[in-house]
């Protein structure tokens, strides 16, 4: 990856997707595999991400963050979304403009106006906390903090506690829809009101 996330440094990952995919635990079966870049697979464009990584490895489940986060989100009722992105104004264009496509009102988008993963990494949970609370519009049912290399972990509850709206995050949507595809019955035990609900 670049250090600096553009849309068109982030589509560039897509030359590499089908190599990569091979390499995961070749010859063996997988449960699902997982694109774990929000912005890049709108980037690359979801079509192309799916048919890329199913000729690789055909059969196997292909789960997105961003599109397990729009699944997730929907089973939780929620229709007007407040974001928070850590990218520029470009690459969170990207993410905002999926969800929009995705029929969801968004009332606002919120950023930290990061180049990319080397800064985005060193985000503290303290700073994803604040930042999240100043993303969420009084107008939202549900907040999106975009980003498979946020450390957000550990601070879901948290923020649905004192937000009073359902939380989803990359990582943890991702997590979740895996987990199912996997046949994991044990989903009370993720973070999050999202682990109450299965995929459509």
């Amino acid at each position: 990856m670049s250090p600096v996330a553009t849309p068109e440094t982030l589509a560039g990952m897509g030359v590499h997707l089908a190599d990569a995919a091979l390499r995961l635990v070749p010859g063996s079966r997988l449960d699902a595999i997982a694109f774990s870049c929000t912005s890049g697979l709108v980037a690359i464009g979801p079509e192309r991400v799916h048919k890329t990584l199913a000729a690789a490895r055909p059969g196997i489940p292909i789960v997105t963050p961003i599109e397990a986060a729009a699944q997730g989100l929907c089973a939780l009722g929620v229709r007007r979304l407040s974001l928070l992105v850590p990218y520029h104004a470009e690459a969170a264009n990207l993410v905002a403009g999926y969800f929009e496509d995705a029929g969801f009102a968004l009332d606002r988008c919120s950023t930290f106006d990061l180049d990319g993963d080397l800064q985005m990494n060193r985000l503290s949970p303290a700073a994803l906390k604040q930042g999240a609370r100043r993303a969420m519009h009084p107008d939202s049912d549900g907040l999106f903090i975009s980003c498979t290399g946020l450390r957000t972990c550990g601070i879901v509850a948290d923020l649905e506690a004192e937000l009073g709206v359902p939380v989803v995050t990359s990582n943890q949507a991702m997590s979740w829809e895996c987990l199912v595809h996997a046949g994991c019955e044990d989903l009370a035990r993720g973070e999050g009101r999202l682990f109450s609900v299965l995929p459509a």
